[in-house]
């Protein structure tokens, strides 16, 4: 049998004859409290307490940009590799600026020279990197090199420009990069053709002026000193309708070396007058009558070394006597 006790007494019901189960305290202990009631239903959600630290970042940057070091205790485990580098900074302008160097160099290593053994392999791969960066075309021809409008086409190298595409293309040359090159060379090319426009113009402006200098001084009219000029250049070969011999006959020394052949061959006289003798098919006869007829259009500046034609002359003369030599006249 069962010894009744209070507690027992309270949970049956039974009690001693002539009394009733006396009352007990049961107010829940600490543990049962925190224990919902079984016929109570549970709140649909419930807060349970984190482990988990609270996020470093809350608390990391101050109001005025700078940084709370301490916050940095509590950077995520995988994080932790940059809290010697984030400690190093006073404010969060400071973190920007370490990650834009960070990626600058990081940009310079990238672009580093390969070492002068590296595969083809690892070459093709740095070359299609720069290909990609600067636009580079997949053929050379596509770097569009014509010759510009300004440039006459004598002064334009076709073959030139397509090597110098070619270079550009292996390596990896933008194709603005070769634009302002040809436009560099175009630039240039301009300045030396105008230069030397600039020296032709004057240098055969100063051989005119001697010409026409030494023609007055030797009382030559230019336009028969023209005409002599022609013949005696025609007579060495010199083809008057070739551009190159119409330019070397500018110069005034060709030009009167033309002039003076013309005169020490021809039977003509470069002067007006006509000898008093008529033996002008004997070379010796036409030499003597040059230094001894006072009429002879030759006489006075052959014999008077002072006059501006005695050099003149004196050719027509030797020449005259070389001829009358070939042909055995004494």
């Amino acid at each position: 049998m069962i010894p009744h006790t209070p507690l027992y007494d309270s949970i049956t019901g039974d009690a001693p004859s002539g009394g009733s189960a006396p009352a007990l305290n049961l107010a829940p202990t600490p543990v049962e409290a925190n224990i919902p009631a079984l016929n109570q239903t549970a709140p649909t959600t419930q807060t349970a307490t984190s482990a988990v630290k609270e996020p470093f970042y809350k608390s990391f940057i101050n109001a005025d940009g700078t940084l709370n070091h301490k916050a940095l205790d509590n950077l995520p485990e995988h994080h932790t590799s940059l809290k010697n580098t984030l400690a190093r900074q006073k404010t969060f302008d400071d973190v920007l600026t370490v990650m834009a160097n960070q990626q600058t160099l990081a940009g310079k290593k990238g672009l580093a020279p390969l070492p002068a053994n590296a595969a083809p392999e690892v070459i093709a791969e740095r070359k299609a990197l720069l290909d990609s960066i600067n636009g580079v075309p997949k053929d050379p021809k596509d770097y569009g090199i014509a010759k510009p409008e300004n440039i006459a086409n004598e002064l334009w190298n076709e073959a030139l420009a397509k090597g110098a595409a070619e270079i550009a293309h292996k390596y990896s040359a933008s194709p603005q990069m070769l634009k302002d090159l040809v436009a560099l060379q175009t630039a240039e090319l301009q300045k030396q053709v105008a230069a030397q426009a600039d020296y032709e113009k004057n240098f055969f402006a100063t051989q005119q002026k001697n010409l026409e200098a030494t023609l007055r001084n030797e009382n030559i009219p230019l336009t028969k000193a023209q005409e002599m000029a022609e013949r005696g250049a025609m007579r060495l070969g010199l083809d008057m309708n070739n551009p190159e011999h119409q330019t070397l006959m500018k110069n005034s020394n060709v030009f009167l070396m033309a002039m003076r052949h013309a005169m020490t061959t021809s039977e003509d006289k470069f002067v007006s007058g006509t000898s008093s003798t008529n033996a002008t098919n004997n070379p010796l006869e036409l030499a003597r009558d040059m230094i001894h007829n006072k009429s002879n259009p030759l006489y006075e500046a052959l014999t008077n070394g002072s006059h501006p034609q005695n050099g003149i002359a004196k050719a027509r003369y030797q020449s005259t006597m070389v001829e009358a030599g070939k042909r055995g006249m004494k």
